[in-house]
């Protein structure tokens, strides 16, 4: 096995293609999508990380490790979906696999009553797994955020090909701009793997789902290194999708595995689609900000006129190369105003809030050391870049604004931990600054 510590990264050998068939196989699949274009509703590019956590479980970076992802629909139903996963075990069988998989759906609806509709989406499609090269991938972008390479040798040197199948169902029940679904799927990949799935969720005025539901993988290759992947997605979770128009997120957490993982995608149909924005019913917002010794802190909050619920979290390892992990969280509720008018190019605002804050330290992969909730208290004052409905794309309003934050944590003197970098983190006072996107919804 390879030293996981070596900064040296392996540039990606050649693939390998078992037979003509399966070249064939998966040209037939792709030869529809290039009639696709002109016919298209949606368009989604984005990826997918497990350090999209909401402060929640324990980010491992290991399991599912990322993706990467294409999928749009036509406004007859007809779908396609290319995703690219990178799949590591570092816990146990130290090796790796890389996963390509193209499916191809039709979505069919049906009205059983006036508020009642069913859906039905069965997709067929192909996933190569084996070798594609993921880890010089993987640790080009470790390079570029200064984390420590992932180098493990690859489960297989061929790249397979398996043929798949699957069923998704969506029963909805609407009450006027919201509306209840009962959602279950089913997949199998031949010599691969199967999943069962169920769950309910409330979506509200066609862009926010919140739900819960349960989960099952069945392994059904060699891969020694599935079995971490099957162990994170079993079980039951929590989850959210947020879909607006240009910018779309997902997120799921599994309490009981400690394992979470999000997405972020972007649309660019929605460029062409009609602005309707006049006025704004409620906000969310999504930012990037560092603290003095460089680790970086995420921010999403849904607002409602002033009040703010957010959440804003870190994870990763203290150090380079180091043996343990942080998992640090904030929920709050706040205050949020304007300081005059809001059409100035640059405009202050103010936030103040209060909430909890965990504090977890890891060591390795599953050993906590700590993990504890305190009370905290914040300030930040940013400065909003522009005019606030100065970039309109559909019914939405988007805005950037440079933000400069403080936090005071109380009670810290039991987080003590025999470690350096822990200690910058578990101070009562913590300083943020960073750039701070918000979009303003017209649900009218």
């Amino acid at each position: 096995m390879k030293n996981a510590n070596s900064s040296k990264l392996v540039k990606p050998p050649g693939w390998f293609w078992p037979n003509a068939h399966n070249l064939l196989l998966i040209l037939l699949l792709t030869l529809p999508l290039s009639g696709l274009v002109a016919q298209l509703s949606t368009l989604e590019i984005g990826t997918g990380n497990d350090w999209v956590t909401f402060g929640l479980g324990n980010n491992q970076d290991d399991g599912h490790s990322f993706s990467v992802y294409l999928n749009g629909e036509t406004t007859k139903g007809f779908g396609f979906s290319l995703i690219l996963d990178g799949v590591t075990d570092q816990q146990f069988s130290h090796e790796r696999y890389g996963a390509l998989a193209l499916s191809l759906s039709q979505r069919l609806s049906l009205r059983l009553a006036p508020a009642v509709t069913l859906s039905l989406e069965p997709a067929i499609g192909v996933a190569a797994a084996g070798n594609l090269g993921l880890e010089w991938i993987q640790n080009t972008l470790h390079g570029l955020l200064g984390r420590a390479p992932v180098n493990l040798p690859e489960a297989d040197q061929q790249l397979r090909v398996h043929p798949s199948l699957s069923l998704k169902g969506d029963g909805a029940l609407f009450l006027g701009r919201s509306s209840v679904h009962l959602l279950v799927s089913a997949s199998y990949t031949h010599a691969l793997e199967g999943s069962l799935n169920g769950a309910i969720s409330l979506e509200m005025m066609d862009t926010l789902h919140l739900g819960g539901g349960v989960s099952r993988l069945y392994p059904a290759s060699d891969y020694p290194s599935q079995q971490l992947r099957v162990q994170q997605y079993s079980g039951p979770y929590l989850f959210s999708t947020y879909d607006g128009s240009l910018i779309k997120t997902r997120w799921m957490t599994f309490p009981t595995t400690g394992f979470s993982y999000g997405t972020f995608g972007f649309d660019p149909l929605a460029f062409t689609r009609e602005k309707r924005f006049t006025h704004a019913d409620w906000a969310v917002a999504g930012g990037i900000s560092y603290d003095p010794a460089g680790y970086q802190t995420r921010l999403a909050s849904l607002r409602y006129r002033n009040a703010v619920l957010a959440i804003r979290y870190s994870n990763g390892p203290l150090a380079q190369g180091s043996g343990q992990r942080r998992n640090i969280g904030s929920w709050s509720l706040g205050y949020f105003t304007p300081i005059g008018p809001t059409t100035l190019l640059f405009r202050p605002t103010i936030e103040l809030y209060g909430g909890f804050k965990r504090f977890n330290l890891v060591q390795g992969f599953a050993t906590s050391l700590i993990d504890k909730l305190r009370p905290v208290i914040g300030v930040e004052v940013g400065l909003g870049l522009g005019p606030e409905d100065g970039w309109i794309i559909e019914n939405q309003a988007y805005h950037f604004r440079l933000a400069i934050g403080a936090q005071h944590t109380l009670f810290t003197s039991s987080l003590a931990a025999p470690y350096e970098k822990w200690e910058k983190i578990a101070q009562p006072w913590s300083f943020l600054f960073g750039l701070v996107l918000e979009i303003r919804h017209d649900f009218g």
